[in-house]
């Protein structure tokens, strides 16, 4: 399974200048944003957060031509086979939105509710990735998949599992 992941890492890795290109014209935007209107902005997460996005972007639509793909799989658990491909699509997807888990507590902050922020992340992991795995179909540029949203939000909630422990010892330290 390992080899696979690898492999798709390495094809995925292609694209990754554009991907740094587009987080610092976001961090440029912000900048500019923040000298306009005397804010104080963060932009180590806004550059991060455009990165991932465009990176995302790339890896489910503009990396596949239009029309190659298209299938429609509402079964629960159908993607886990007994093949190593088969399960290495499976991690791969939980891996996709590890970063969307770490990032999207970073950028939208929520100061004194903070029990919200999880919730709020998850869902909005769903909609993405339903949204992602609606576009795909409409397109012909993927197999939409149930199980694709359902790892995308595991690995959503993995990847706040990171945030919350890395501020958490954050905040210990601090004390």
């Amino acid at each position: 399974m390992l080899p696979y992941i690898y492999e798709d890492l390495k094809e995925a890795c292609q694209n990754l200048p554009v991907s740094l290109a587009a987080g610092c014209g976001a961090a440029v935007l912000a900048l500019c944003f923040q000298r306009l209107s005397q804010r104080r902005i963060q932009v180590v997460p806004i550059f991060l957060w455009a990165a991932y996005l465009e990176q995302l972007l790339w890896l489910v639509y503009l990396n596949r031509a239009p029309g190659s793909r298209k299938s429609l799989d509402l079964g629960l658990f159908d993607t886990i086979s007994r093949s190593a491909q088969g399960n290495s699509y499976v991690a791969e997807n939980v891996l996709l939105f590890l970063p969307f888990g770490i990032l999207f507590p970073l950028l939208f902050r929520f100061h004194n509710r903070k029990k919200y922020r999880f919730p709020v992340c998850l869902l909005s992991a769903f909609l993405c990735s339903a949204g992602i795995e609606t576009v795909q179909y409409i397109t012909a540029r993927g197999y939409s998949q149930l199980d694709d949203v359902i790892t995308n939000v595991a690995g959503t909630a993995a990847g706040y599992a990171v945030f919350y422990l890395a501020e958490r010892t954050a905040e210990c330290r601090r004390i």
